[in-house]
C-alpha cells in the first residue's frame, strides 16, 4: 500500500501534477503576504525541476523568442554586477527580478497544462484578491477603533481636525483609514490597483473556448463593482486612470451588445471623471489653472523626479549608468538641485520606462519595449486580453518603477507568461513520450 502511494506521488511529481497546482496557488498569493508569495514561487520552481524531461523543457523554452528577449534583458542586469561599484545592491536587484526569467521558463517550458484549466488560474487570482480585500477592510476597521485622535472611539479620519467630517467626505477626499496605503495593508496601493483592475477585466472578458471565468452575470457584476470600488478607495493616480481605461474599454466592447450595457458603462465613465477631480488628483488638477512646468514640478514630486532623470539620461543615453550606479547618481542630482524630499527618501524615478532608460540607456529601453510588444506582432495570444493587460501595465509603468519590487515584477511576468502560453492545451513533451 505504501509503495503504491509512493509510486503515485512519484508519477505526479514527474508528470507535473503538483507543479501545476502550485502555480495556481502562486497566483492566489499575489495580493497577500509577500513572504508567502516567495515560498510559493520557490515551490513552483522546485516542482518544475522534478518534472520529466527537464532538459527538453529548458531547450524548448530557450528557443522561444519571448524567452530570449527576457533573458537578454535580465543579462543586462547581470552585466551590471561586474561594472558597478555597489555589487551588494546589484545582487539584491537580481534576486528581486528573478521572476523575469522564472515565469517565462515555467510556463513556456511546461508546454501547456494537463491537470488544470486556465479558468482555475483566474479564479484563484480572484479568490486571493477578495481574501485580501476582506483583510484590508478588517485592518481599516481595527485602525478606526484605535484612532489616536478620537480617544479610542470609532472614527475613520486620519487627521485630528477632520474628526467631525462625514465618513463619505473622508473617503472621497482620501483622508480615511479606508484610503491609499493605510487601506492597502499588504502591498503598495498602485500595485494593488493594477491587480484589481486587471481582475475586473478577467471577469468581464469572454474567452472563446472557456467562456466567462464567472458564469453568472449577476455575480460578475457584483464582483466587478466591488473590485472597482476598492480601486477608488486606494486613491492611486495610476489606479484611477486604469479605472478610466477599463471604463472606456468596456464601453467599446459594450457598444457591440445591448443598450443597457452601454448605459451601465457610460455611468462608470461619468464616475471615473468625477474621481479624477477628487482626492489625490485634486491638487494636480488645480495646478493646471495656472499651468507651467515649474508649477507642476512644485505641485507633484514625480514631475520633478522625471525632470532630474532626463537631465542624467542626456549624459549617457545609449548604455545608461547600470543598476548599481543609477540610483546614487540620481540622488546626487537631487542634491545638486536641492530637491530635499527626493534626496532624503532616495526616490527612484517612479517611472519604469525612465528607470530602464537611466539604468541601461536606449538599448535597455528598446529591449523592454520589444518584450512588451512582440506578442502583438507574433499574434499568438488572446489579443483582446493581452492588449488590455499591456495597456494597463504600460500606464502603471508611467507612474511607478513596477519592476523594482517583487509585487510588480512577479505579477507582470506571471500574467505575461500566462497569456502568452494560454493556447497551449496540453504538455507536448510529456504526451509525446507516452
Amino acid at each position: 500500500m505504501i509503495l503504491l502511494i509512493m509510486s503515485d506521488i512519484y508519477d505526479k511529481l514527474r508528470s507535473g501534477f503538483f507543479f501545476e497546482w502550485i502555480l495556481v496557488i502562486v497566483v492566489f498569493c499575489f495580493p497577500l503576504y509577500p513572504k508567502i508569495l516567495n515560498y510559493a514561487i520557490g515551490s513552483a520552481v522546485f516542482f518544475f525541476f522534478l518534472k520529466e524531461d527537464l532538459l527538453s523543457r529548458i531547450i524548448t523554452a530557450s528557443k522561444s523568442k519571448i524567452f530570449i528577449l527576457v533573458l537578454v534583458f535580465y543579462s543586462l542586469h547581470v552585466l551590471s554586477l561586474f561594472l558597478s561599484n555597489d555589487k551588494e545592491y546589484v545582487i539584491s536587484d537580481l534576486q528581486t527580478k528573478l521572476s523575469l526569467i522564472i515565469f517565462p521558463l515555467l510556463f513556456i517550458g511546461s508546454g501547456g497544462f494537463s491537470y488544470t484549466k486556465s479558468v482555475w488560474f483566474e479564479k484563484s487570482f480572484l479568490l486571493g484578491l477578495f481574501v485580501s480585500i476582506a483583510l484590508c477592510v478588517y485592518y481599516a476597521i481595527v485602525q478606526s477603533f484605535n484612532n489616536p485622535y478620537s480617544g479610542g472611539n470609532f472614527n475613520i479620519s486620519i487627521w485630528a481636525d477632520m474628526l467631525d467630517r462625514e465618513w463619505w467626505w473622508l473617503i472621497l477626499s482620501g483622508n480615511s483609514y479606508f484610503n491609499y496605503s493605510l487601506f492597502s495593508h499588504f502591498i503598495h496601493p498602485s500595485y494593488y490597483a493594477l491587480y484589481l483592475t486587471f481582475a475586473a477585466f478577467l471577469i468581464v472578458h469572454k474567452d472563446r473556448l472557456n467562456g466567462y471565468s464567472i458564469s453568472n452575470k449577476v455575480v460578475r457584476n457584483i464582483l466587478i463593482s466591488i473590485l472597482l470600488f476598492v480601486v477608488f478607495l486606494l486613491q492611486s493616480r495610476a489606479g484611477l486612470l486604469g479605472l478610466l481605461i477599463y471604463a472606456v474599454w468596456s464601453l467599446i466592447i459594450g457598444s457591440r451588445r445591448t443598450k443597457i450595457t452601454i448605459m451601465y458603462v457610460a455611468l462608470i465613465l461619468v464616475v471615473s471623471f468625477v474621481i479624477l477631480l477628487t482626492g489625490r488628483f485634486e491638487r494636480v488638477a488645480s495646478s493646471f489653472s495656472n499651468f507651467s512646468w515649474n508649477n507642476l514640478k512644485k505641485t507633484e514630486i514625480r514631475f520633478a523626479i522625471w525632470d532630474e532623470t532626463l537631465h542624467l539620461v542626456r549624459s549617457k543615453p545609449i548604455l545608461g549608468y547600470g543598476i548599481g550606479d543609477a540610483k546614487p547618481e540620481l540622488v546626487k542630482q537631487y542634491n545638486r538641485d536641492n530637491i530635499s524630499i527626493a534626496k532624503d527618501n532616495e526616490y527612484n524615478t517612479h517611472n519604469e520606462f525612465l528607470e530602464v532608460l537611466l539604468q541601461f540607456g536606449l538599448v535597455g529601453l528598446a529591449i523592454l519595449l520589444a518584450i512588451l510588444f512582440y506578442p502583438i506582432y507574433a499574434s499568438k495570444v488572446d489579443m483582446q486580453l493581452y492588449l488590455f493587460f499591456i495597456t494597463l501595465v504600460s500606464l502603471h509603468f508611467i507612474f511607478e518603477s513596477m519592476l523594482e519590487r517583487i509585487a510588480g515584477v512577479s505579477f507582470i511576468m506571471y500574467f505575461y507568461s500566462y497569456i502568452n502560453t494560454i493556447k497551449l492545451k496540453y504538455d507536448t513533451i510529456f504526451t509525446a513520450k507516452n
